[in-house]
């Protein structure tokens, strides 16, 4: 599977994601790094994901 312009964007920019043809099903992204903005654990997670030619969609994601 190849996903076209996939683009992924965290809380408003924390963290994005770009790729001009992706290649899989899933998306991994680090669980560390270094010098990260800690992210407030009770606050809901706003995600955004583009891809192809004007495909869009927008969910939040609720911490367990």
């Amino acid at each position: 599977m190849v996903i076209e312009n996939l683009k992924i964007v965290i809380n408003d920019g924390e963290t994005v994601l770009n790729e001009s043809e992706y290649k899989g099903a899933t998306v991994k992204f680090p669980s560390k790094c270094s010098g990260c903005a800690i992210t407030d654990t009770d606050t809901p997670i706003q995600v955004t994901i583009e891809w192809g030619k004007g495909k869009e969609e927008t969910f939040s994601m609720e911490p367990k």
